[in-house]
């Protein structure tokens, strides 16, 4: 009983860390991210877990999953608790290491009128469902087997070069329009230029659910402006003549 309650008591700092991070508005969560972290990498209890559910687990293809699966809104949720736990773990590690920028994450699938209302169906759709399934698991100390089609993959496809040269070409031309086209109040056009600027890194780091979860989000939101529909036309008919979307 005694290591039970010790247990709770260690789920009661990482909710209360957790919890500031769901209650923060979206410019101000960052350093809430750090606290959370924080608790994950000191608190031996609560990084032991964390790091069993990381075991055998490739992050990189959790997340290239849950944005390919979803189409590019939202993210498809692993229905194993072990898998989502990683999952999220592993995209709070990028958000404070700066791999991934929280920003363009939360506008680019989970996108709302304001960066804040994003931020609120981010918080709603997946940091509660994490919270509550880390504190079933943890308690509880249930194991769960790993799908093979989860586990670390040995090779990935590299994208062809003259793809990703083309792909970066256009991409500028999009940027430029982007910043020339007076429709677009200075928010949103921030929004946009920082999805192009994801996407572009996503092609040249091969990563192709990445890079479709960022093209669906750019075509989505811009392709519908006059001055930005053909290259964003182009960029598409590209990617799929190297088989990238």
């Amino acid at each position: 009983m005694e290591g039970y309650n010790v247990k709770q008591e260690a789920l009661a700092i990482f909710n209360e860390a957790l919890q500031g991070v769901i209650d923060s508005k979206i410019l101000l969560c960052g350093n809430h991210i750090i606290k959370l972290m924080k608790v994950i990498a000191h608190n031996d209890l609560i990084g032991a877990f964390v790091k069993n559910c990381n075991k055998g687990v490739s992050y990189s293809n959790l997340i290239d999953d849950a944005i390919s699966e979803s189409g590019g809104k939202g993210l498809s949720l692993p229905k194993s608790q072990k898998l989502f736990i990683a999952m999220v773990s592993g995209l709070l590690y990028d958000f404070e290491n700066g791999n991934r920028a929280i920003e363009t994450f939360v506008a680019t699938y989970f996108y709302s009128k304001d960066s804040d209302t994003s931020y609120r169906r981010f918080c709603t759709e997946v940091l509660i469902p994490y919270r509550d399934a880390f504190g079933n698991m943890f308690l509880k100390g249930e194991s769960e087997e790993i799908p093979e089609n989860k586990k670390e993959r040995r090779f990935t496809e590299v994208f062809h070069p003259e793809a990703i040269k083309q792909s970066a070409e256009i991409l500028t031309r999009i940027r430029t329009l982007l910043l020339a086209n007076n429709s677009f109040n200075q928010k949103d056009r921030e929004e946009y230029i920082a999805i192009v600027d994801a996407l572009e890194v996503a092609l040249s780091h091969s990563e192709k659910e990445e890079t479709r979860g960022l093209f669906i989000a750019l075509n989505r939101l811009v392709a519908t402006k006059k001055n930005c529909s053909a290259p964003v036309k182009e960029l598409e008919s590209l990617l799929k003549m190297y088989n990238i979307i």
